[in-house]
């Protein structure tokens, strides 16, 4: 009953203190949704099922994804899901994100992305600068 009544008073629930600090920043950010349309990107597929099954539980739609960004941005390109949430697959470099992020942005049918890098044994890992 009470997780019914803070839903309806439109509270996001958090479950660890790092969810709440996170929220936090977001909110003071004041950047304000304009859509309610959710693209989820990631290089795991477990996490974006994770994430997904998330999103229908908050009540949050995914977006569909349109045809004109994606063929041109990054279908050719990649190996990714052909769907929403976007798996780049667990090898993908910066440049797939980047690619993946401009399809995201150009498609109308989103409104937000929620992007998660789950390290992996493949996962480029950038040079740290060397201490002198």
């Amino acid at each position: 009953m009470f997780d019914a009544l803070v839903r309806r008073a439109g509270v996001v629930r958090v479950t660890s203190i790092l969810q709440l600090f996170a929220s936090a920043r977001a909110l003071s950010s004041h950047i304000t949704p304009t859509g309610g349309r959710l693209a989820i990107v990631t290089n795991g597929g477990g996490p974006g099922v994770m994430a997904t099954d998330r999103a229908v539980d908050l009540g949050v739609a995914l977006a569909e994804l349109g045809r004109k960004p994606w063929t041109s941005s990054i279908g050719a390109a990649s190996n990714w899901s052909h769907g929403n949430p976007v798996d780049v697959i667990g090898d993908a470099t910066a440049g797939r994100y980047r690619a993946t992020m401009e399809a995201c942005l150009q498609d109308q049918n989103v409104d937000g992305v929620l992007v998660m890098l789950t390290p992996q044994a493949m996962t480029r890992r950038p040079k740290s600068p060397r201490r002198g």
